[in-house]
């Protein structure tokens, strides 16, 4: 676009109040950021955030660029469509623009790809050939499908998974319970049973809540990840950016089959581990059969062991034993 072009473009836009909201800087937005446009480009057709903003005016790459600001800048309804080009810059060629896709090999690529790596191909299209009914094709529709199937699926997880921390809760509770109407059944004897006992709930619905607590955070990683992917989806579909939609649908194929894969682990990371407290045989027995607190233990006298030597003129007086060996026992005499 050029100067005169820009300036008549510039003089027939609606002007946007400071009222207006929900327009997003679109640089930010690729980077699944959204941070409100304080300004626009007219040679891009851009909105642009005030640090974009200020980086594009003092940038010598655009300083013949019409840019506008947020006072003068187009409201969004009244914007013209996005320029749908390809602009996105190839990752073997950084000098390349993305423009190509090779339908044989399945590949995106530049025209510097197209020349080296698939001059025998047969089917190589031109991006914004293939891109103008995209959005009514079946790969797009399953993949734009994705992201509310995978989000309205891990909300159902969610829930289950909020459901049962009520669960693991009642399990604590009617373990408690239990364990107290046990403790009140028996002794003051079992005290330190009862404490062992309650330790064991007590840890078993720490990892119960742990293996909860990481599950519901993988859930809001994941949560985050696909709303970020589908911010970016909208975004460029709302702008009408096919070529940009179409190369961010090839390129989320790996993000995607991670996203799948953190969500296929939701489901062993929520299991917890179920319990319940009964009453135990052994303290059933116990309480049938004891009699006393402590077994009183007596000594029987059997014999006397003459311990006096032949030199003893006296009856000897005892003042110490002690075992010194097996078969030893060494005996003090006063």
């Amino acid at each position: 676009m050029n100067m005169a072009a820009s300036r008549n473009y510039s003089k027939s836009v609606t002007a946007a109040s400071d009222e207006i909201k929900d327009i997003f800087c679109e640089p930010c937005v690729s980077d699944g950021k959204q941070i409100e446009a304080e300004g626009f480009c007219v040679d891009c057709s851009e909105y642009l955030c005030g640090q974009c903003y200020n980086s594009h005016r003092r940038s010598k790459a655009f300083k013949h660029h019409v840019l506008q600001d947020k006072k003068n800048m187009p409201v969004d309804v009244a914007r013209p469509a996005v320029l749908d080009v390809c602009v996105e810059k190839c990752s073997r060629h950084p000098t390349k623009v993305t423009e190509y896709f090779c339908r044989s090999c399945d590949t995106l690529g530049c025209s510097a790809c197209i020349t080296t790596n698939h001059r025998q191909c047969q089917n190589v299209d031109h991006i914004p050939d293939i891109v103008i009914d995209l959005e009514n094709t079946d790969e797009f529709k399953e993949f734009a499908e994705y992201f509310d199937e995978k989000l309205t699926l891990l909300k159902e997880r969610k829930d289950n998974i909020d459901s049962r921390k009520t669960e693991v809760e009642e399990m604590k509770k009617q373990a408690k319970a239990e364990l107290k109407n046990q403790r009140d059944k028996i002794n003051k004897f079992f005290d330190q049973l009862e404490a062992e006992m309650d330790k064991k709930i007590t840890d078993i619905d720490k990892n119960n809540k742990d293996t909860l607590k990481a599950a519901s955070n993988r859930c809001n990683i994941i949560n985050d990840e696909l709303n970020k992917m589908k911010t970016v989806i909208d975004t460029k579909r709302k702008n009408g950016q096919k070529c940009e939609l179409f190369i961010k649908m090839k390129r989320s194929k790996g993000e995607i089959e991670k996203l799948d894969s953190q969500f296929d682990m939701l489901y062993g990371e929520s299991k917890v581990q179920r319990y319940k407290l009964v009453q135990s045989k052994q303290t059933d027995e116990m309480m049938k059969n004891t009699t006393e607190i402590c077994r009183m233990l007596t000594a029987k006298h059997v014999s006397e062991i003459d311990v006096s030597s032949c030199k003893d003129k006296e009856t000897p007086h005892i003042g110490g034993l002690s075992v010194v060996q097996r078969h030893y026992l060494a005996v003090a005499d006063n």
